[in-house]
């Protein structure tokens, strides 16, 4: 019970999703019932735990109950991976349009293909031309 106990009070989210934390935090919290025999001290155990990231954006609020800490910390997750979905799907966007232009010499589908001066110059070298 003392290793439980122990593990309990090291937990950290890591990899977890906070909903895993949660469930390994509530599973747990059972080995170390004077640490969580008030509100405020389960929900401190609870923020130590969550990652760096996440317990910033937490730590600035004040919850009447561990639940709302609970349920604000699932849904401030859910919040940051819809972020970081929306942020990719961005990037990718602009990779496409980059990849398209470039398709296209650089330019546009719709702006026609200008030859330059270096390329003529080029061409007429190369057919013998003496206009260069």
């Amino acid at each position: 019970m003392k290793r439980k106990a122990d593990e309990y009070r090291e937990l950290q989210q890591g990899s977890m999703s906070v909903e895993e934390y949660t469930y390994q935090f509530i599973e747990l919290a059972r080995y170390a019932p004077e640490e969580v025999d008030k509100d405020e001290k389960k929900q401190d155990m609870f923020k130590k735990g969550l990652s760096p990231k996440l317990r910033t954006l937490l730590t600035s609020q004040i919850y009447p109950d561990f639940n709302t800490l609970m349920n604000m910390a699932i849904l401030t997750e859910r919040a940051k991976a819809e972020q970081r979905k929306e942020n990719k799907r961005k990037f990718l966007e602009s990779l496409s349009a980059s990849r398209t232009a470039s398709d296209v010499g650089g330019r546009t589908a719709d702006e026609p293909a200008v030859e330059s001066i270096r390329t003529r110059k080029r061409g007429a070298a190369s057919a013998g031309s003496s206009d260069w």
